[in-house]
């Protein structure tokens, strides 16, 4: 009884800490906005353009790509089909900016979730065909990629690109992006191994299912379904994902903002934004209010009456629509 009663303390305090404890997370990006009596600022802007639109493939990563047409096969695949590697790339970086490809979505189910509430549109959840080149993908640039993935020592080259990128994107990025793809990876796996003893028809099934929930949700589920049925062995899926998650592992994320994008009101209140949550933070008493992306921030208004000051929060969720809450500047909750 008394080491329970002993736990039960700890447990309250660790909570107490963790509400109360000095705010002073790192941001990768930040701004501050000073608000007068009244005044408010709205985060539609914020959303719309600000922190979201990104491409995966940089000028570097281009002349790596590049240099995959060295290889004589894929050479000769390029010409046959009158596509080069840097369209190929260029179409990516189409489909990563109009989908938020990278850090605020990994098309990995929940990710995509967060992303569509953010956007209020339905765009985040799957790829679909883009406009870069082609309007959508052309014949020629559907046929060019499944001639690659369909020889191994091409796919050996695309992912050791891709990987390349991958730890790229997690070492400019906070460090919950890295977290959070350590376990997509170990995901991933233990879907390998769910289906390890599916037949080909089996798998078929749940491509074609349209109820089937992680291969529809979850895209790379789907394209490893897709790459089995194409004659992929299992075990080399396998053995690509243990490897990128080991290398993943090796990163020493220690160093690592710990927050995408803040913006500060009136150097007190911050508003913290990550991948799968946002917070409010009051800088004075160290109060933080973590946030779920269900209950969207749509605006913050700002109001003095002779030195005591207050804020007044918008949200709007699908099951309470547009509300309001009012905290003073300790995050203290005003009735």
């Amino acid at each position: 009884m008394k080491r329970h009663l002993i736990s039960t303390l700890l447990i309250l305090l660790v909570l107490f800490v963790s509400s109360y404890s000095p705010v002073n997370e790192r941001a990768l990006f930040s701004d501050k906005v000073y608000l007068t009596d009244s005044q408010d600022y709205s985060f539609k802007f914020l959303f719309a353009n600000h922190i979201f639109s990104e491409k995966l493939i940089n000028d570097k990563d281009f002349i790596a790509l590049d240099g995959i047409v060295k290889f004589p096969l894929v050479r000769a695949f390029s010409v046959s089909e009158g596509v080069t590697m840097h369209q190929m790339g260029e179409f990516v970086n189409h489909i990563s900016s109009e989908r938020s490809l990278g850090y605020w979505n990994t098309l990995t189910g929940g990710q995509s979730e967060d992303c569509k509430k953010i956007h209020e549109h339905d765009q985040c959840n799957y790829i679909r065909n883009g406009k870069l080149l082609f309007y959508r993908p052309s014949d020629g640039l559907l046929k060019f990629s499944k001639k690659l993935f369909n020889h191994k020592s091409i796919r050996n080259l695309l992912f050791d690109f891709s990987l390349g990128i991958v730890k790229n994107q997690c070492k400019k990025y906070p460090k919950d992006f890295t977290i959070d793809l350590i376990s997509d990876l170990n995901d991933l796996l233990t879907f390998c191994d769910e289906i390890e003893n599916y037949s080909n028809a089996e798998l078929l099934n749940e491509i074609d299912n349209p109820f089937s929930h992680p291969i529809k949700q979850h895209y790379w589920k789907g394209f490893i379904v897709r790459r089995i049925l194409a004659g992929v062995e299992l075990e080399e899926v396998k053995f690509r994902l243990n490897t990128a998650l080991n290398e993943i592992k090796s990163i020493d994320i220690l160093s690592f903002p710990e927050v995408y994008y803040k913006i500060t009101f009136n150097d007190i209140i911050d508003v913290n934004f990550n991948r799968g949550s946002y917070s409010i933070n009051s800088k004075d008493s160290g109060k933080k209010i973590p946030m779920d992306y269900n209950d969207r921030i749509i605006k913050v208004q700002f109001f003095d009456d002779n030195g005591y000051s207050f804020y007044i929060f918008t949200f709007k969720s699908e099951d309470r629509g547009q509300y309001d809450i009012i905290y003073d500047k300790n995050l203290e909750l005003i009735n």
